[in-house]
């Protein structure tokens, strides 16, 4: 056989997709929740504490609008730290998936070029007459040496004769 062909895999559109399940760490969630809940509650507790001493006349109205505006800047607050962090990691998410989406895009051009370049590589058996040293294709034809070699490789002949064939075509030249 003659040529060698490397099939590309195109089988997945992209391998730079997410896992189908990511994994959540759960070791690292539950801990996080209970250090929030206590800052919570303990900061809630100590605003309680000082609205007493700083406005002890204070109306339960007015006590609970403090209130609510507190935790509604605390909460306005926090969701703008989380959002935050979400878009940070999501533009780190996207950045990461253009170098993969590039570095693959890169991997299919080297992979077609390295095809390309092994199906111009003449490998494995040639039939060849013995005695005109004609090629059996697999056409099942018989070609020249030259025009199978130029047509299945890069290679380009130049003619010219070896000594012992001048000596054989030419004997009246001098050969040295």
């Amino acid at each position: 056989m003659v040529g060698v062909s490397i099939p590309v895999d195109n089988t997945h559109a992209s391998k730079c997709t997410l896992p189908s399940k990511p994994e959540l760490k759960e070791d690292k969630l539950i801990p996080g929740v209970i250090r929030v809940s206590a800052i919570t509650f303990i900061g809630m507790t100590l605003f309680e504490v000082f609205k007493q001493f700083i406005f002890p006349d204070i109306g339960i109205w007015e006590s609970h609008m403090m209130t609510i505006f507190f935790t509604t800047t605390i909460a306005v607050f926090a969701s703008y730290m989380a959002l935050k962090k979400y878009q940070i990691l999501h533009k780190q998410l996207l950045e990461e998936f253009a170098k993969c989406a590039e570095a693959e895009e890169a991997n299919q051009q080297l992979h077609i070029k390295l095809e390309d370049a092994l199906t111009k590589v003449i490998s494995g058996y040639v039939r060849i007459c013995a005695n005109c040293k004609k090629i059996h294709t697999e056409e099942n034809s018989w070609t020249q040496v030259e025009a199978y070699v130029s047509q299945k490789s890069k290679a380009m002949f130049s003619h010219t004769i070896c000594p012992e064939c001048a000596k054989e075509l030419y004997p009246e030249f001098k050969h040295s």
